[in-house]
């Protein structure tokens, strides 16, 4: 495989800076600087990992508004991934965009690990346009009344793609 780090500050996103919990990145921009990239723009799917994620939001914070873990989701397609839903049939799955599930370290919480330690998620190449970002509560509801302005993060997603070896270098 072939590895991508993309670093995203949330005060520099195309929209979104001043909302966090809601942002948009233009990821579709990297062919301009990272050549390597161009030979895997027409590759339907690409994995992708959330290796390292901060947040100006402390777990003091997460008690306050009993957010247990932080929920990174994206507006990508992801095929091997779902989520349960309330609907009137009873509890059904759904397929998700979330790749990330970051402990907030709430001390009303108890967690199998503290540590996050996300794994390679598929999904639909994030490099073709803009990636949408959304962090969400432990119960997948936009985290809009917790995040403000004052609670920007910063993201690093390793983006890897498989090496094709009918793709012309």
């Amino acid at each position: 495989m072939e590895k991508f780090s993309v670093y995203l500050d949330s005060a520099d996103a195309l929209s979104g800076g001043s909302t966090p919990y809601r942002t948009v990145f233009n990821l579709g921009s990297v062919y301009n600087f990272a050549p390597q990239a161009e030979k895997y723009a027409n590759e339907p799917y690409c994995y992708v990992k959330v290796s390292n994620f901060s947040i100006k939001y402390t777990a003091t914070q997460a008690n306050t508004d009993d957010i247990s873990n932080i929920l990174v989701s994206i507006n990508s397609t992801l095929p091997n991934s779902a989520t349960n839903v309330d609907n009137s049939d009873g509890v059904a799955l759904n397929q998700t965009g979330i790749i990330a599930s970051i402990p907030t370290g709430a001390s009303n919480y108890s967690y199998s690990n503290v540590d996050y330690d996300n794994e390679m998620i598929k999904c639909a190449n994030i490099f073709k346009g803009n990636l949408q970002i959304e962090l969400l509560d432990q119960y997948g509801g936009i985290m809009s009344s917790e995040l403000s302005s004052a609670n920007p993060f910063c993201i690093m997603l390793c983006v890897y793609f498989e090496i094709n070896k009918s793709i012309e270098y």
